[in-house]
């Protein structure tokens, strides 16, 4: 195994063989498995856990509207599966024209992992547990990469803590498992590596990492394509900085291009309705100035952080974005650190290749326009601007590229930590400053929590046949509300004219009614749009909560002079054309 290079300063990395530290392989490795996977496991459950086993099947964690999109998903795969629908456009949402899940965050490689769970107990279950586990997966799959590197337990797990519970997996956990489900990137990694150093055949490579990248596909189209975007930038560097490298990047080259024409072999039925779905695709996904990296959050936490995420919301609340999305916080501690192991030993050229890798991520990051508390700043145009009519890589939210900025700093501080100096106080202060830089981005358990979500009478399954009977296609109100959580909730009994599974079908987005419907703004002639609409749409029913909705918006309904039925807080409109 090849280190950083050797200097003259007496705390400088040095070239040591892995085999001097501890055996790698055998009882004592397994044993070193096992106990990574028993910390992150038990930190997670301190952090995240519910206060009763009753809950993670009965409520759901970090409920803020998200959530209920994924659990519907954790519900679709196996449904659709079992009943022979079509499983990535259905008419269960959007009907009757459909709805292609290609292109939205639809998870199904993480349904079908989590369908024996499903099956059993729920898709609610599915979601708690897989939330739980994804940074315990994270960080342990970090520990692999990084103890496959440095062949050091103490550095390795600590290393994969900082990736498995980083800033961004704490901040992904308020209800995007599209973006925590980050476990397969160290495993692509340390693929790659058992690569290049004849760890691993060559057959063997191509078939693991392209299973590796199609579940990535399956899990998060936006991380399958960064990780494609960082993946070769970082080669680029690599190859540039680092000489010693250049042949064995360039032999790798053809082994690469074999596992991706496998992935594409094997993702062609989805990449088939990627192709078919892409002229429904709104012209943006995701507005990229609100959702880039304020570089202030790179030492400014936000709430969910432990230590000092409370004193600074003076600061924070400046953020563009929402906290889950602020994702960001390396905190000074970790800053400090890897500014003091690019200074020692930039003269090392694989480790400069890794800071230019980390610092042209962080760049990327800060998106079109640079965003220093709030709108300082936002007049100065960043890089990222040059990628934004680029498919694909145009609906990738920047401020998401945190991920892979905690990786590289991961691996850096891991491979830094491993490696001992004659000076034992020295080594004491390195492991000191490490744990300082973990205790300064912990979460803060108060900040997570479980919900129950309320489900009306009339979506329950011991009802739903008395009031909606015979399957019926139904429009639910309020528009972006939980629709898709009572869906789920009756047992997938009837269809729906809408719900929320992502962004909106194009030929929907400039309707009318959609706009009204999403805005709780009727305009004057909107009953007279509203049956055309449902009309068009064969919507049977229109499901109204009134406690969710504005008053002005009952009253635009009741002028349809629908039969109605009223159960609780919920009215039952009736179209009577048919």
């Amino acid at each position: 195994m090849t280190s950083l290079n050797k200097d003259k300063h007496p705390h400088s990395i040095k070239f040591i063989e892995a085999d001097n530290y501890l055996l790698t392989k055998g009882q004592k490795a397994r044993w070193h498995f096992l106990m990574a996977f028993s910390i992150y496991l038990l930190l997670s459950l301190i952090y995240f856990a519910p206060s009763s086993l009753h809950q993670l099947s009965s409520a759901v964690f970090n409920n803020g509207g998200d959530p209920e999109q994924f659990i519907w998903y954790y519900n679709w795969w196996p449904f659709a599966l079992v009943h022979h629908h079509n499983l990535f456009v259905s008419k269960y949402v959007w009907n009757p024209t459909g709805y292609n899940f290609s292109w939205s965050t639809s998870i199904p490689f993480l349904g079908f992992l989590m369908m024996p769970v499903t099956l059993l107990g729920g898709a609610v279950l599915s979601f708690n547990i897989f939330a739980l586990l994804s940074p315990v997966l994270a960080a342990f799959s970090g520990f692999c990469l990084i103890y496959y590197i440095t062949k050091r337990f103490l550095p390795s797990l600590l290393s994969g803590y900082i990736f498995g519970f980083s800033s961004f997996e704490i901040a992904q956990l308020l209800g995007h498992p599209q973006q925590y489900a980050i476990f397969l990137l160290p495993i692509l990694i340390l693929l790659y590596l058992a690569l290049i150093n004849n760890s691993i055949s060559h057959k063997l490579y191509i078939v693991l990492s392209s299973l590796t990248f199609v579940f990535l596909v399956g899990t998060s189209l936006e991380i399958a394509t960064t990780f494609s975007l960082f993946s070769i930038i970082s080669l680029v560097c690599f190859y540039w900085l680092s000489a010693s490298d250049r042949q064995r990047i360039l032999s790798s080259l053809k082994y690469i291009a074999c596992s991706l024409l496998l992935s594409l072999v094997l993702l062609s039925y989805f990449i088939y309705y990627l192709i078919s779905g892409y002229h429904n695709l709104p012209k943006e996904i995701h507005p990229l100035i609100p959702f880039s990296t304020n570089l202030a959050n790179t030492f400014i936490p936000t709430p969910l952080t432990l230590v000092g995420g409370q004193a600074l919301t003076f600061l924070s609340r400046y953020f563009t974005a929402n906290n889950a999305e602020n994702g960001a916080y390396l905190g000074i501690p970790m800053l400090l650190i890897l500014a003091y192991i690019t200074y020692r030993h930039w003269q090392n050229k694989r480790l400069r290749a890794l800071v230019t890798v980390f610092i042209l991520i962080v760049i990327a990051s800060l998106g079109t326009r640079l965003h220093i508390i709030g709108q300082f700043g936002t007049k100065i145009i960043m890089p990222w601007a040059i990628v934004t009519n680029i498919p694909l890589i145009n609906a990738a939210q920047p401020d998401r590229f945190s991920l892979y900025f905690f990786l590289i700093a991961a691996i850096l501080i891991g491979i830094w930590l491993s490696y001992s100096s004659r000076n034992r106080k020295f080594n004491y202060l390195k492991l000191l400053a490490v744990l300082v830089a973990i205790v300064a981005i912990m979460p803060s358990p108060k900040s997570y929590y479980y919900q129950t979500v309320s489900v009306p009478k009339v979506f329950q399954k011991p009802y739903v046949a008395k009031y909606l009977a015979n399957q019926p296609n139904v429009l639910i109100l309020p528009f972006d509300g939980s629709s898709t959580y009572y869906q789920y909730a009756s047992g997938m009994a009837f269809t729906q004219a809408g719900g929320y599974v992502g962004f909106i079908p194009k030929q929907y987005a400039s309707n009318p009614v959609i706009s009204a419907l999403k805005s709780n703004s009727p305009s004057i002639n909107f009953s007279i749009q509203l049956q055309t609409f449902c009309n068009q749409n064969n919507i049977s029913k229109i499901i109204y909560i009134n406690n969710l909705m504005p008053s002005n918006m009952l009253a635009s309904i009741r002028s349809l002079n629908w039969p109605m039925i009223k159960i609780g807080n919920v009215f039952i409109f009736s179209n009577p054309k048919i």
